[in-house]
């Protein structure tokens, strides 16, 4: 009798054992830039950003540190072994985040196999391609205003300004390093011109910023001096100083007025530059675009390519979070903060409104059209052998045909500028009134507000660019 209790206990011991050994399991291992389930199961990851390899796990373990890790190879070679992030109770997720980029060989371009091993249970990614690529670099000319309000005349406060471009870099597949942001000298925008106060002072500190940038950037957006947004930031609201009600305006590319002070004015700057890159708005009255990031579907706004169409919806299945008007990030498809908060929960989409600065995050939509937005140019830019003469202009137009021009300027460039079409067009004739020249003009009378502000439509229209200017 002794020994069949002792047998049954060993088998029971045995038993308990084998299932202690069965049941840990790593599920799978994620690889985290910004969110670790990107949209239709997509791999787009960015060589030279931050990342974590997260061991997933199918319960709560105590890890054990030595027997605990992850093991990083490029193109076949070894580049770095990681130590996990340390924790105080058991976890069923494992973090592997380097120390420096330096140390996981600045995560270069190139074909990535991970093996990770957590409490001696060992996975590896191989099969799966990991591919991390190259994306091109985002240029924001960046200054402070000092403003006039009805007279009142104010600086921005303190430093913080300075370094928004940060959030902008993690949530956007960008390097580390592929966020340009120059600072430029305060702009003196004190003049009564400049009174925000009023239609005309918005629309004078706007032209001005738009101004400091050469103008051959349209002809040739490449060259050195050019951006691809320029932001003012203003110390307070406009629409009713000091309590104003106006976040924030531009009357299109490249320029924003953004208030420094605002809480969520980070997510703002994010914004505005995935406007540039063609992302709408996810907040209800904004302009949407539901083919490339949708917002909630109850949401009603502008129509992105039809702005007169103002009763405008989605129907794509979005959510909004609670207390925001903004589409959610659901916390399920791990949206991280590499090198901050780590792993967050239910998030707002930065192209919202509404809510706090901590709640905005990027959905897999816009991250998705993003990472192919940023892919460097396929399509280099044309030069000529010899220079020739252009002519840049800018002005605003009237839906009724009406014209205000500023002043035009011809210079010369190697830069092949191509004629172009379209209903509006600009023409250079000769003495005989024949055509040698054609541009197509873009006038968009309904410019994108900073949220929460509702689509604006404008009575003048501002346009520029080049186009050729023949002799003759």
């Amino acid at each position: 009798m002794k020994k069949r209790l002792v047998l049954v206990l060993f088998f029971s011991l045995f038993l308990s054992f084998s299932n202690a050994m069965a049941e840990l399991s790593i599920q799978n291992i994620e690889i985290n830039q910004a969110l670790g389930i990107q949209k239709d199961n997509h791999l787009n990851f960015v060589a030279g950003k931050s990342t974590v390899i997260r061991a997933l796990l199918n319960e709560k373990i105590t890890v054990n540190e030595p027997e605990t890790r992850a093991i990083i190879k490029r193109n076949g070679q070894e580049i770095a072994r990681l130590s996990p992030k340390s924790y105080s109770e058991p976890t069923d997720s494992v973090d592997f985040l380097c120390p420096s980029l330096d140390t996981c060989g600045n995560w270069a371009a190139g074909s990535y196999l991970f093996d990770v091993t957590v409490n001696n249970i060992n996975k590896t990614t191989d099969g799966t391609n990991y591919e991390f690529k190259e994306r091109k670099s985002v240029r924001v000319l960046a200054m402070a205003v000092k403003a006039n309000y009805n007279g009142t005349i104010t600086q921005v406060e303190g430093e913080k300004w300075k370094t928004m471009w940060q959030y902008t870099q993690k949530v956007y597949p960008i390097a580390d390093n592929k966020i340009e942001w120059q600072i430029r000298e305060e702009f003196d925008a004190s003049d009564s011109k400049y009174n925000l106060e009023t239609d005309d002072g918005q629309r004078n500190l706007w032209e001005s910023l738009t101004n400091l940038m050469p103008n051959d950037c349209s002809s040739n957006p490449d060259k050195p001096g050019c951006y691809e947004l320029i932001v003012g930031f203003i110390s307070d609201r406009p629409k009713g100083y000091p309590n104003g009600t106006l976040q924030g305006y531009t009357y299109g590319k490249p320029t924003n007025i953004v208030v420094a002070k605002d809480e969520d004015a980070e997510a703002t700057v994010a914004h505005e530059i995935a406007h540039v890159y063609g992302v709408g708005d996810t907040y209800s009255g904004g302009s949407l675009r539901c083919s490339v990031n949708p917002a909630p579907d109850h949401f009603k706004g502008s129509d992105w390519d039809n702005r007169e169409n103002s009763n405008y919806s989605c129907a794509n299945g979005r959510l909004a979070l609670d207390n925001v008007s903004a589409t959610k990030i659901p916390a399920d498809q791990h949206p991280y903060e590499v090198g901050g908060r780590g792993l967050l929960g239910d998030m707002a989409c930065y192209m919202g409104s509404g809510g706090k600065q901590e709640q905005f995050w990027t959905t897999q939509d816009s991250y998705d059209h993003l990472f192919n937005q940023l892919a460097p140019s396929s399509t280099k830019i044309k030069f000529r052998s010899t220079p020739a003469r252009l002519l840049y202009y800018f002005g605003y137009m009237k839906e009724n045909g009406e014209i205000e021009l500023e002043p035009w300027e011809s210079y010369e460039d190697t830069v092949d500028v191509k004629d172009s079409t379209g209903d509006v067009m600009i023409k250079a004739l000769n003495s005989k009134g024949e055509t040698v020249a054609t541009t197509k003009v873009d006038v968009q009378f309904y410019v994108l507000s900073t949220p929460p502000e509702p689509i604006k439509k404008i009575e003048w229209a501002p346009f520029e660019g080049d186009m050729r200017f023949p002799e003759g």
